[in-house]
């Protein structure tokens, strides 16, 4: 698979970024690599193998993978599109402030952010949030 553009923001801007205030707050995506799956036509290039029934004894037998897998050189472009999409289509919804701070402040899947005072630290990784399993 190609790795596509480097959609990412530099891990080194941020890092810097998070150290320009007292107190930093950092949030994950829970389980980024199979919130996207993989086209059906591209499913066929990866896969796994593993043994039969789960037991060892038996013969290794190969699996499709549906999902994105860790290791994967596309995938942080498939993650990076997937999240800043998702933003901009619910846009209306949470508005303009949470598409700039996806695009400003996220790597992959992972949120870090610096504010000068704790209390603004805990609304930010609360502010639009919704469980939406």
């Amino acid at each position: 698979m190609i790795s596509g553009p480097d959609l990412t923001n530099y891990l080194l801007s941020i890092l810097l970024r998070l150290r320009s205030d007292q107190f930093a707050t950092t949030a994950d995506i829970e389980q980024m690599f199979y919130q996207f799956y993989v086209r059906e036509e591209d499913i066929s290039f990866l896969k796994y193998f593993w043994y039969k029934d789960n037991n060892p004894d038996n013969p290794l037998i190969e699996h499709p993978m549906c999902v994105n897998i860790f290791g994967n050189r596309a995938f942080p472009v498939v993650a990076t599109y997937g999240l800043r999409k998702t933003v901009e289509h619910l846009h209306e919804t949470f508005g303009s402030d949470v598409k700039t701070f996806v695009n400003r402040y996220f790597y992959i899947d992972e949120e870090l952010i610096s504010l000068p005072d704790s209390d603004k630290s805990d609304n930010k990784n609360t502010e639009g949030v919704e469980d939406r399993r």
